[in-house]
């Protein structure tokens, strides 16, 4: 009877052990999660910074120096073909004339108020085009010596002017299609590259000069978030876009020999696959051959201690 309780107490033994050795092996298994191959569509760029300007741009230009009486427009009023930019003090303007001295442009203009050219000074300054007033010279009760009177800007006409580096310029043609982003205003804008200057020129970066070339992106449907001036980013688009596998990073390594792999996960154990990249981008390394859609890659490849070293799946 003894011997029947010990044959049973020593049975139940080895059940409770054969039972709790495969978990507790377990428990000290490492713990990896799987990931795969991720389709990525692709397309080469080259970045860029630069400025926002105007395309077309009319000069109100001056025959010869004027006293306004008074100035009806200022930057950043949009005028129409025509309109009065300001009134012109005929009396004031051939005093402040007739003040300049004795120097060879005090000649010319006495020359100039006699006879028929006096008949040229203005009454009105007026717009000579439709479109923004971005730089005024004009003020009320002052000599105004500058040849242009103001400038106006059409605002629904931009480009960007942007600098690519003379290593990346290779691959920028006009007509390649671009896309815009910038601090100073929160949506992307999209382009059209319309100019690749023929010769570079040296720019400092910093502490170091560069040589950068220069190229105009004309903007698509700029509107008033998008101001002359303002700086941006281009990413110009010089490939065709096309269909990419991606690993993230951290599931590849390589060895002494720089042979890239990684481990795919069979039947509980890590087993090593020596795999070709090529592109890295923000979101992975393009893996080009070694594995395929169907394998479950290990994350973390350097969690492992090597080739066919038994892991636990966690998430």
């Amino acid at each position: 009877m003894k011997k029947y309780v010990s044959l049973c107490v020593v049975t139940v033994i080895l059940l409770l052990t054969a039972a709790v050795t495969p978990n507790a092996v377990s428990s000290f298994l490492p713990r990896v999660e799987l990931t795969g191959l991720q389709p990525s569509h692709y397309q080469s760029a080259v970045t860029a910074g630069g400025v926002v300007e105007e395309i077309a741009q009319e000069q109100v230009e001056l025959s010869f120096p004027v006293v306004p009486d008074k100035v009806y427009k200022s930057v950043g009023d949009t005028v129409e073909q025509g309109e009065v930019l300001a009134q012109v003090d005929a009396a004031a303007t051939q005093a402040a004339l007739l003040n300049l001295g004795d120097g060879e442009l005090s000649k010319q203009v006495l020359a100039s108020l006699s006879g028929e050219e006096a008949q040229k000074m203005p009454e009105q300054i007026v717009a000579t085009a439709d479109g923004v007033i971005t730089a005024m010279n004009l003020s009320e009760g002052t000599l105004c010596e500058e040849s242009s009177a103001a400038t106006i800007s059409r605002s629904d006409e931009l480009q960007a002017k942007v600098t690519v580096n003379e290593s990346s310029i290779s691959g920028v043609q006009e007509g390649q299609k671009v896309t815009l982003s910038g601090s100073g205003f929160p949506k992307t804008y999209t382009g059209t590259v319309t100019k690749v200057y023929p010769t570079a020129r040296q720019q400092l970066s910093g502490t170091v000069k560069e040589t950068v070339v220069d190229v105009l992106v004309a903007i698509d449907s700029p509107d008033e978030q998008i101001k002359p001036g303002f700086t941006v980013q281009a990413s110009i688009k010089t490939g065709e876009e096309r269909l990419i596998n991606l690993l993230p990073y951290d599931a590849i390594e390589q060895d002494e020999e720089q042979n890239e792999y990684v481990y795919i996960y069979e039947n509980g154990q890590a087993v090593r696959q020596n795999v070709t990249t090529g592109l890295e981008t923000a979101q992975g390394v393009e893996i080009i051959a070694g594995i395929g859609p169907e394998d479950k890659i290990i994350s973390q490849a350097s969690a492992l201690s090597g080739d066919r070293c038994y892991v636990r799946v966690t998430g």
